[in-house]
């Protein structure tokens, strides 16, 4: 059941979480969201209503559900980070960092807020991975392998 839940149910939940979570703010729709995860485990573990949720997701093995949230708005922006400098995504996210840099203002959409609990220097030593395919009449690396009998 647990394979169950962290396979199908919690895909469904988190599915666009990197639009609307706000990760530093947003506790209406984490209540929600705790309320499904800690039903689950509770049928999940067999375990009695009044068990703690926090007892539950150590025993299930399973993140809470702002950790998790957290982890895979932090994730989309290290794959955003991976892509090349030319990539137009690339004016939002400048645009972002000029805002968390600027005490005054506010994030204007959630993956900014989530850029809040990030350490950007390390952002920076990713490698970059351009997204488009090679031509296929590019030249195989290898003509020919030889092997040699030693």
């Amino acid at each position: 059941m647990r394979q169950l839940y962290q396979s199908y149910i919690t895909p469904v939940l988190d599915y666009t979480s990197t639009v609307w979570h706000n990760p530093l703010r947003d506790k209406t729709h984490l209540r929600h969201l705790n309320t499904v995860q800690r039903t689950s485990l509770v049928r999940i573990l067999s375990a009695f209503r009044t068990v703690a949720t926090a007892t539950l997701e150590v025993e299930a093995h399973i993140l809470p559900t702002h950790l998790r949230l957290r982890h895979r708005a932090q994730r989309t922006i290290a794959n955003l980070h991976t892509l090349p400098r030319e990539h137009p995504i690339w004016d939002t996210l400048s645009r972002a960092q000029k805002r968390r840099n600027n005490i005054g203002s506010y994030a204007r959409f959630p993956l900014a807020e989530a850029l809040k609990t990030m350490d950007l220097q390390r952002l920076n030593e990713l490698e970059t991975i351009d997204p488009q395919p090679l031509p296929p009449w590019r030249l195989d690396p290898f003509v020919e392998i030889e092997v040699g009998s030693d």
